[in-house]
């Protein structure tokens, strides 16, 4: 599902394979969940995942692991950089496109794992929770999610021993059991993987369990410590779901964080998760919750994009084979939802990434187009793009078809300026013809400009490099080539004095 705010993280989901996952041995409230799709990790923002010992203080998990770890092939980490390398990168470059990373977290990440200032992250989590709002709800739900992605098993050590740390030296507060919830629901995830549940091997199933048991235990402490925060209550949620808890239970996780935090977007979007047909609800009940969000947007206008993620899911649900988003009456809803939270929220990046996705797959390359001419080279962490490098190649895509749109309409000079960056994106045959052939438009007719037309030369020639049996292309560039050499024996003969 796309991520959906300009600030916290969204939540992915477990697909299915048509087999039943077996049910832990040692508790008798799982539910059977039928898995089809690809399962990827409950959160977008957090598809890494970190390892953790045991705490000393009263409130602790066991200090032995449930379960031994069983021996996982390494995942893909959905982060930009290492948020721990202290010479974290701000520019990231693919082709020749280059990328301003924007990541706020990594600053947070640095105090608490690098500096070990608890008192600085605590603050500035107590100063958010103190001021909620529909804005900074999502800044708090960004910062536990910064706090809790890891990007490369190296770290897991430190981590497991800061956060040991922190809570053994704040146990009356909230926020370090929160996160050290947040860490060990990743790590269930990264014991169990991302990938199908047939592949998943047998020893994983009892120590992702486990690891989600010990979230629980802290989350339940953190509602406890402070039940007005709440993101506890949206990562009860998670732990529901991966547990398979009954329904009657996912929804008491659901009011306890609602009464807490009405507008809170990423409760709801948990809440939609709970009642997709994967997690066996149904696409009725899925958009009865949606609806009654869109008629709460009026107040609180993130809340309509549960909408839209629910028109999403039943894209997913479908597996693509039939373009939801691409109808009319649909689309149209899709586009009103996304233009009153940008009226009130006009600077987020996240949001505007996440709309240009929509966009993307409904194909409107013109909204998506619009969307990315915002956000420029601007990159950010927890979207529904999850790597720049996918990102990137499509971002390659939409300024190709914004191109040559401009360019069947005449409109050369802006045409460059989009095939330009489509190429600098990712090089590629439509792109260098398309671009040969607004530099030709240019070169005018006779007279033709002998730079435009040595430009038009170069782009077919590229074009040509990666498609040598290109017979369109290889006529072109000949072409160009033969008006170059007229010109030039023209310029040639005015020059020695021949009309």
């Amino acid at each position: 599902m796309p991520c959906v705010t300009p600030h916290p993280p969204n939540i992915s989901r477990i697909g299915r394979d048509g087999r039943t996952r077996k049910e832990h041995p040692r508790d008798h409230n799982y539910r059977q969940v039928n898995m089809k799709r690809n399962a990827v990790s409950p959160i977008l923002f957090s598809v890494v995942f970190v390892s953790l010992l045991a705490l000393t203080s009263p409130y602790s998990c066991s200090k032995k692991d449930p379960a031994p770890l069983p021996k996982t092939k390494k995942e893909t980490r959905y982060a930009t950089v290492d948020y721990f390398d202290v010479d974290c990168p701000r520019t990231i470059k693919i082709n020749d496109a280059v990328y301003t990373y924007v990541n706020g977290n990594i600053r947070w990440v640095h105090e608490l794992y690098l500096n070990r200032n608890y008192a600085s992250v605590q603050n500035l989590a107590s100063e958010l929770l103190k001021n909620q709002n529909e804005d900074n709800s999502g800044s708090l739900s960004s910062l536990y999610a910064g706090l809790g992605k890891i990007t490369d098993d190296r770290h897991i050590a430190l981590m497991h021993s800061v956060l040991n740390e922190w809570c053994d030296k704040e146990p009356n507060s909230h926020i370090p059991f929160t996160v050290r919830g947040l860490f060990y629901i990743n790590w269930a995830w990264s014991i169990r993987g991302t990938g199908y549940a047939k592949d998943v091997p047998e020893d994983a199933w009892p120590a992702f369990y486990g690891k989600l048991e010990l979230a629980k235990k802290d989350l339940d402490r953190s509602f406890a410590l402070n039940p007005n925060d709440p993101n506890s209550s949206r990562l009860l949620m998670l732990v529901a779901r991966g547990m398979g808890y009954p329904e009657e239970v996912k929804e008491q996780y659901y009011q306890n964080g609602v009464k807490a935090c009405p507008w809170h977007l990423g409760l709801h979007v948990e809440r939609l998760q709970n009642l997709t047909p994967k997690w066996g609800g149904s696409l009725e009940e899925m958009f009865k919750f949606a609806n009654v969000c869109l008629k709460q947007s009026k107040q609180y206008p993130f809340l309509g994009l549960i909408m839209a993620d629910a028109y999403y899911e039943q894209w997913r649900e479908l597996e693509g084979k039939e373009e939801v988003l691409a109808r009319k009456e649909v689309w149209e809803e899709i586009e009103s939802i996304y233009t009153n939270v940008l009226n009130k929220y006009p600077d987020g990046i996240r949001l505007r990434l996440s709309y240009a996705r929509m966009a993307f797959v409904a194909s409107r390359h013109d909204i998506a187009l619009q969307q990315l001419e915002i956000v420029g080279d601007r990159w950010t962490d927890g979207t529904e793009w999850r790597t720049l490098k996918y990102y990137n190649s499509s971002r390659a895509h939409i300024y190709y078809r914004g191109g040559y749109d401009l360019l069947s309409k005449k409109k050369c000079k802006e045409s460059i300026d989009h095939l330009l960056t489509s190429i600098r994106c990712k090089p590629t045959v439509n792109a260098y013809y398309a671009l040969g052939e607004a530099y030709f438009m240019l070169s005018d007719n006779p007279p033709r400009d002998i730079t435009m037309l040595s430009k038009a030369e170069e782009a077919y020639r590229k074009a040509l490099e990666m498609a040598p049996d290109n017979k369109r292309v290889e006529h072109a560039a000949r072409m160009t080539q033969a008006l170059i050499e007229i010109r030039s024996k023209k310029e040639q003969g005015k020059g020695q004095g021949h009309p």
